[in-house]
């Protein structure tokens, strides 16, 4: 039935499998369909036969509306009293051709038998081209409703029904259930359009019934049985009586059925961390987690944790966007709802910031319902491990019932007491999908490394030497040293060394096209200050971004309203521009954690560019009287073997 298909709100290309996360389990499930489109071709019963085979068991009806293409000559002649009726009938004649010349291709073999043994029925609607209608209107609304005998999925968006609509094309839609009380009036209002246009009750149009002649001609061309080619059966999304998520066995591949292993890794284990690679949706995988384990009746509410602004914000925007069921509550910045979401638990998520989590902790405490019935989300989970953190909330989180951490690279560097916390709070890691995994599937781009070598200045190599020998004095002495700190130093002073300006500079110069979409990472906005002279010779369209201040710069780069951006860490994790394609770190940590958040902002997938390849520029040292030297050697090895991974046919 329908209320077994997970469903989000809203379905996006690129993000999305339109076909095999929506279309084929609605379909499955259903025993009618009604569809109402601008554009049809017949190539969309080739691609969704696994959905028909169910459909057909359950003995499904398929109604279909949709539109023609008409010439100013024919608005004039229809004007001047050709019936639009005559005009149908030489259109189709004209059609008719056609289909007889495809007749042996397997999409108009399976449009005609469905028309004869009575699964669809096809109408077509015409605007009446009255004096005060346009020639050029034609009817271009976009509407599905799925219904299984008592509930129904409506989707509303601008994919046509096609097989370019569905697995080609770069489309969006929006989706309503009959079972949420939120939206029952417009799945109501959206049923009730769907038939009057069926019945040409609609203002401005006429509504057409195939003529039976034209049926009978193409009954007479429908094959045996339904046809298909090797290897044109998409997955077929299933839920199991145990609520995990699956596919069906088919020929081709959906390359985001990492999530659905992600989804399913987690309601076996309960809790635990997914560490995926930027970019490969782990925002969306949490939100499917939490709604069905509400679905599964496990939960009433869920509290999302993260730190940062511009995250916080796009946390609180996908929970519109993907679980409109849901009531949300913000504790962050200058959001002060934690005690309405505490008077309403049920039904309601909590974002709030790392900080005020630990604020908060004591009031949810004295809710059992927030602590049995709840599911905490951590995203970018490593950021738990703080010694404030671990400090004020050890043993409190793992009260949850459900706990999911979210994090491209878990681990964090250095620091066991972390570590053992956020295992011991969150749980382990439970499922894995790395960068390369993600490139080899095409959910991200593949790229070009350049590491660029630079010599330090003997300023660098002074305070590298001093560091090193403070470092050293302090172990023989016995002092208690901190490791992380230590390297911590060392990294600065590269990350800020003079000697890469002009290594820059001349990279730029012959490479003038690394600064459009591109991201320039640095340590100060000192530093940053050197970096625009650079820039700005070759890029005028170009702005900093150091903190909330600029804000309005990173919406500017957002809209390509700037070309280049230069910052510090403001924009490493999480945030979402499809358009970057070329990141350049004059600041590079010694963690993988830092380097994969930022030249991730680089590697998603544009719709706008389907071609899109990207570039990370780097900078790396080699001069061996420093001890620090590994950790480029190292990250160079590490980014050029990533590089060299393509993406499987």
């Amino acid at each position: 039935m329908l209320r077994d298909v997970v469903l989000y709100e809203m379905y996006i290309s690129g993000e999305h499998d339109l076909l095999n996360e929506f279309f084929l389990p609605c379909l499955s499930n259903s025993n009618t369909y009604d569809r109402a489109a601008g554009y049809f071709h017949s190539s969309i019963y080739q691609v969704i036969k696994p959905g028909l085979e169910s459909f057909i068991a359950r003995d499904g009806k398929i109604r279909l509306i949709t539109s023609v293409k008409i010439t100013d000559e024919d608005v004039e002649l229809i004007r001047q009293g050709y019936e639009e009726r005559q005009f149908l009938e030489k259109y189709l004649d004209v059609v008719y051709e056609d289909m007889y010349a495809r007749r042996e291709e397997p999409d108009v073999a399976n449009l005609c038998w469905l028309i004869k043994h009575g699964y669809l029925d096809v109408r077509i609607t015409i605007p009446d081209f009255s004096e005060d209608i346009s020639p050029e209107s034609f009817y271009h609304d976009k509407i599905g409703i799925f219904g299984d005998g008592d509930d129904f999925v409506v989707f509303l968006g601008s994919n046509n029904e096609s097989q370019g609509g569905w697995i080609k094309n770069f489309e969006s839609f929006e989706v309503f259930c009959s079972w949420d009380s939120s939206v029952q009036s417009r799945v109501r209002r959206r049923r009730a359009y769907f038939e009057r246009l069926w019945k040409g009750e609609c203002p401005h149009l006429y509504t057409y019934a195939f003529p039976q002649a034209y049926q009978e001609r193409l009954k007479a061309l429908a094959p045996a049985a339904f046809v298909s080619e090797p290897h044109d059966h998409p997955k077929t999304k299933t839920i199991s009586s145990s609520g995990e998520i699956g596919s069906k066995t088919s020929g081709s591949v959906n390359r985001w059925r990492h999530q659905d292993e992600a989804v399913n890794s987690f309601l076996k284990h309960g809790n635990g961390i997914l560490e995926m690679a930027t970019g490969t949706g782990k925002t969306r995988t949490a939100l499917r987690i939490m709604n069905v384990l509400r679905e599964q009746g496990k939960i009433d509410s869920a509290i999302i944790t993260v730190s940062g602004t511009d995250l916080l914000d796009q946390w609180a925007r996908e929970v519109t966007t993907h679980a409109t069921s849901w009531s949300i509550f913000k504790y962050y910045d200058d959001n002060k709802e934690l005690s309405e979401f505490l008077l309403n638990p049920k039904g309601a998520v909590l974002i709030v910031s790392r900080d005020f989590l630990r604020q908060s902790m004591p009031f949810i405490r004295r809710k059992d319902m927030l602590l049995t019935r709840s599911l905490l989300i951590c995203d970018e989970v490593h950021g738990l491990g703080t010694a404030t953190t671990v400090r004020e909330l050890q043993g409190q989180l793992s009260t949850f019932a459900y706990r999911l951490g979210l994090s491209a690279t878990p681990d964090r560097e250095y620091d066991e007491v972390g570590n053992e916390f956020i295992k011991n709070e969150i749980g382990e890691v439970i499922f894995r999908f790395q960068l390369e995994d993600a490139i080899k599937r095409g959910i991200l781009c593949e790229f070009d490394y350049y590491p660029l070598k630079y010599d330090l200045t003997d300023e660098d190599r002074e305070k590298l030497h001093r560091l090193i020998k403070i470092y050293n004095a302090q172990k023989s002495a016995g002092v208690p040293v901190d490791d992380e700190e230590f390297y911590r130093e060392m990294a600065r002073v590269k990350k800020l060394s003079p000697a890469k300006l002009p290594v820059f500079k001349e990279f730029v110069r012959q490479h003038p096209d690394i600064l459009e979409r591109c991201i320039i990472f640095v340590e100060t906005i000192e530093y940053g200050e050197e970096v625009q002279k650079i820039v700005i010779e070759h890029q005028p369209y170009f702005h900093t971004y150091y903190g909330n201040d600029d804000k309005d710069n990173l919406e500017r780069f957002s809209r390509s309203e700037l070309d280049c951006l230069v910052t510090c860490k403001r924009i490493s994790e999480g945030i979402d521009i499809r358009s970057v394609k070329n990141v350049v770190l004059f600041s590079s940590d010694r963690s993988k954690l830092v380097t994969i958040q930022r030249i991730g902002r680089s590697l998603r997938v544009d719709p706008s560019d389907p071609h899109k390849r990207a570039t990370v520029v780097d900078f790396v040292c080699f001069e061996d009287d420093s001890v620090e030297d590994t950790a480029d050697k190292e990250r160079m090895t590490w980014l050029s073997k990533v590089a060299q991974t393509r993406r499987e046919e």
